[in-house]
């Protein structure tokens, strides 16, 4: 069984227990629904979006986002689709994990091989084994401390993706994500290092595109660093029929930095 030890603690997100606790418990609390988001969150969280830069900049973000799963039955094992991205590590694919745990500071969370659910072999060429695309990678650890505290039991399917066609990925997960345990997670902050009203226009394209499910629109004019899981997303949402819903956006000049060179993060739910 492989262990995975945290990369970015104390970077991305406190390496303290009670203080990563803590900050999560803040995150939760404050994220409020403006009456017009209320009215649409009718119906099961099937899927969301959420960022996964440094808490700092996105936790009360991403809080918008997984206040949703603490309405889950918790009595139930979910199994947790986490879709990410290789930041450093370029290929063709989608790297999996080998059957084992990762660690974060509130405990380690069991970890599958999401090959053995979508039948694919160690010859498979959409899903991988490549361990560099992890190593160090932040978009998908960051998400672990979240869904620790918001759900009670749990497994996570961790992919990396890289060069991938969200159709195809879309088409090979189906399946599985179709399944009423099966909760679908993508990690993705918006565009980066723009001033902060361009930030805000460009954005908000993206973002209209995502909750108007107009696919075409988001591959033209979409602006996100983990752009594939959220077209898979939609691919999905567009099979199935599910709902997105916007629960929150700012950036990171409306968080913790300046306004000369921002990035974007939002929190999309799937119903």
């Amino acid at each position: 069984m492989q262990i995975r030890e945290p990369a970015v603690a104390n970077q991305f997100y406190p390496g303290d227990r009670a203080m990563l606790k803590q900050d999560i418990l803040r995150y939760l609390a404050s994220a409020e629904f403006s009456e017009d988001v209320l009215d649409k969150l009718k119906g099961q969280v099937k899927g969301l979006i959420v960022p996964h830069a440094g808490y700092l900049y996105s936790g009360g973000v991403a809080g918008h986002g997984f206040k949703l799963l603490k309405k889950l039955d918790r009595d139930v094992e979910w199994k947790v689709v986490l879709i990410g991205l290789s930041h450093s590590v370029p290929f063709n694919g989608g790297s999996v994990f080998p059957d084992g745990a990762w660690k974060t500071p509130l405990g380690e969370v069991a970890v599958r091989d999401i090959r053995s659910e979508v039948g694919a072999g160690e010859d498979d060429d959409l899903f991988l084994n490549i361990p560099e695309a992890h190593t160090d990678e932040h978009s998908l650890e960051v998400q672990l401390p979240f869904l620790q505290v918001c759900l009670n039991r749990f497994v996570v399917y961790p992919l990396a993706l890289s060069s991938v066609r969200p159709d195809f990925l879309a088409e090979r997960l189906a399946e599985f994500v179709s399944r009423e345990d099966v909760l679908l997670v993508v990690s993705s902050d918006l565009s980066h290092f723009l001033p902060y009203e361009e930030a805000l226009d460009v954005d908000r394209e993206t973002v209209e595109g995502i909750v108007g499910m107009n696919i075409e629109k988001v591959i033209e004019k979409g602006d996100a660093c983990g752009l594939k899981g959220i077209l898979a997303s939609m691919f999905l949402a567009e099979k199935f029929g599910w709902k997105p819903v916007a629960l929150d956006y700012k950036n990171s000049g409306d968080t913790a930095g300046d306004r000369d060179r921002v990035v974007g993060y939002t929190s999309i739910a799937f119903l």
